[in-house]
């Protein structure tokens, strides 16, 4: 429990520093996604990638598009055919 306390009241103590260097790192990984192409393969530059994204809270819809959502956006759907 005394354990628990000591980290409790670090924390406390530097929250602001915490929250300055948890800011930094967010900035800096969206600076980076934002320069950088989306890989197209499967190797440790997309997992690399990936982690950027990640520290950058690049998820959901916030995520780069790149090439292959313009594509995907040029071609209509096809609509079922009527009986």
């Amino acid at each position: 429990m005394e354990q628990v306390m000591s980290v409790y009241n670090w924390v406390l103590e530097n929250s602001g520093m915490i929250i300055t260097t948890a800011t930094a790192v967010v900035a800096a990984a969206s600076a980076i996604a934002a320069v950088t192409p989306t890989p197209k393969d499967d190797g440790y530059v997309k997992k690399a990638y990936m982690l950027i994204d990640w520290f950058a809270l690049n998820i959901g819809k916030a995520k780069q598009t790149g090439e292959a959502a313009a594509k995907k956006k040029a071609t209509p759907k096809k609509k079922p055919a009527k009986k």
